[in-house]
Formats: C-alpha cells, structure tokens, sequence
C-alpha cells in the first residue's frame, strides 16, 4: 500500500517538474519576441492575388487637347446648354467669363434665369453639362454692369481667337500646342484673352475683335 503511495507520488511530482519546464520555456520563448502561433506559419506566405491589369489614362487626340479649335464640336455644347430645362424660351446671360479648357470642358457664370439677383456656375465635362452651382455674391455686387447675352458670345468665336492666336504665336516661334482661350464681360464689353503672347526673347500684344477675330498684334 505504502509502496503505490510513493509510486504515485512520484508520478505526480514528474508531472509537476515537466509542466514547470514547459512554463519555463514559454517565458523563455516570449522574451525572445517569439510567436508560437505565428512560428507554425508557413514562411513565405503566397502573395495576395491583385487584378494587374493597368488602367490606362484618357488618351486624347492633340485636336482634342484644344477644345477651342474644335469649332463644331463649341457650337453642340452651346446648344446642349440652350436646351437645358432652366433655359427654355428663355435669354441667356453670361456674367464675366467663359472659359474654354483642354479636353472639351467650359466654365461660366450665368444670371439665374429666375432670378435675376442670382448667379449661376455652369460646368460642361465628361460630354454633358453638371448640375449648376450658386455663386456667392458680395452686397456691393453689381450683376447688371457684367453681363452679356450669349446671343453676342457664341461659342463658335472661341475658335476664331484660337486660329489667330494660333498663327500669331507660330508666326513668332513660340509654343502653339497649349493654347487657352478665354472671354470676360466686364462693364458689358466682350474682351477675349489672352491679350499677350511671347517667345524666348519678345512679347507681343494681341487683342481680338468682338466676333473673335484678330484686331491688333505687336510687339511690346
């Protein structure tokens, strides 16, 4: 009796000492940074499976990177503004600006149809024209002296000031191929811009008539 007694006190003890290692070399083994969990993963793990294949930019033609000298395509984009809903038989009035940029896109202020105290922010991109946003305008504000009708501003003209602008800035060896054509209608006047051009060495004033087309060049 005695003797199973002790053999099962040995047993126990064993038992004892073996789980007081394994405890051991567990703090061991946590001091060391090691991660028992993450020893048993496999060691190069595979790459994650990503779509590659590239999405390409817009690409566009150097016809389309000038939208003023697109002349058609500035007569549908007015038309697609006179057609839109606010606007049926109804006048347009552009406050200030029109600005015509590269790939196809225009931004101008317009007199809320409506509301003639108001103004408007109309963006064409992407091939239609977005959702207008109202302008903030100061208390001193006075819309009536800025503004003109677009029956007078026609979309077509930005072409007429591209044409020139573009042999005027070839004719004196500067850069054609970035071209920005703009129109302001300050104090109830059509002015195109740019009303300056240059080279390496010269700069030259450029100022166009009210349909777009040339009226003066020289050098400053």
């Amino acid at each position: 009796m005695s003797k199973s007694i002790y053999s099962l006190g040995l047993a126990v003890v064993f038992l004892l000492m073996s789980s007081c290692t394994e405890f051991i070399k567990s703090i061991e083994d946590t001091k060391k940074g090691k991660d028992i969990e993450t020893e048993d993963l496999p060691q190069h793990l595979p790459e994650k499976q990503e779509n590659t294949a590239a999405i390409d930019p817009p690409i566009f033609s150097k016809k389309e990177r000038g939208f003023a000298a697109d002349k058609q395509h500035l007569h549908e984009v007015e038309v697609a503004l006179r057609q839109l809903p606010q606007f049926e038989n109804k006048p347009i009035y552009v406050y200030q600006s029109i600005h015509f940029y590269d790939n196809y896109r225009v931004l101008l202020q317009v007199q809320n149809p409506d509301n003639p105290d108001y103004v408007d922010e109309y963006y064409y991109a992407n091939g239609q024209w977005q959702e207008p946003k109202p302008i903030v305008l100061s208390k001193n504000a006075k819309i009536e002296q800025d503004l003109v009708s677009l029956d007078e501003i026609p979309f077509v003209n930005a072409n007429n000031v591209y044409e020139a602008l573009k042999q005027k800035v070839e004719e004196i060896g500067g850069d054609s191929s970035d071209l920005t054509v703009y129109v302001i209608t300050r104090k109830n006047k059509v002015r195109w811009y740019p009303r300056t051009v240059s080279n390496d060495r010269s700069r030259y004033a450029i100022e166009f008539n009210k349909d777009g087309t040339l009226l003066s060049f020289e050098q400053e």
